[in-house]
């Protein structure tokens, strides 16, 4: 329980990172665009060569921290999700196999619910398709590894 606990701490941790760093970002995007580029992109595209420097160089090293604290916390919902389906498989082992043992029904179901809400988190992760928007304009105007890239 202790362990769960203490998962559950680093995963807010890396949540408010994660939050923290995207709203840099957009923070970044006004300074340099005087808007949100998020939902036009043919502004970043088509925008001044200097103005996507200036984003690139600003944003390329937040979006890595970005995507390092996003496997992060992938890594460790994975681990709650397994834990929260072990920790549900023994209750209802114990449940079985013993007598006079009750059945804590609430704690069941939400130990089934962050272990659904683990599961859609990780289908979400894994389908998502990557986007080469920020590496094909940015690596133009500085230097990035492949590693960088993905």
């Amino acid at each position: 329980m202790l362990f769960t606990v203490i998962i559950s701490f680093v995963i807010i941790y890396y949540g408010i990172n994660i939050n923290l760093n995207l709203n840099e970002t957009f923070n970044q995007a006004k300074l340099v665009f005087n808007t949100d580029i998020s939902r036009n992109t043919a502004l970043f595209l088509n925008a001044k060569a200097d103005q996507q420097k200036t984003y690139c160089e600003a944003n390329i090293p937040l979006y890595l921290e970005l995507q390092n604290s996003i496997n992060m916390f992938y890594m460790l919902v994975f681990l709650l999700t397994v834990g929260m389906f072990t920790s549900t498989c023994q209750k209802i082992l114990v449940f079985r196999t013993k007598d006079n043992v009750t059945l804590p029904i609430g704690l069941i179901l939400l130990e089934l619910s962050i272990f659904a809400s683990g599961i859609l988190f990780i289908f979400s992760y894994t389908s998502d398709i990557n986007n080469n928007l920020l590496s094909d304009v940015c690596g133009t105007h500085m230097n990035m590894s492949t590693l960088d890239k993905t």
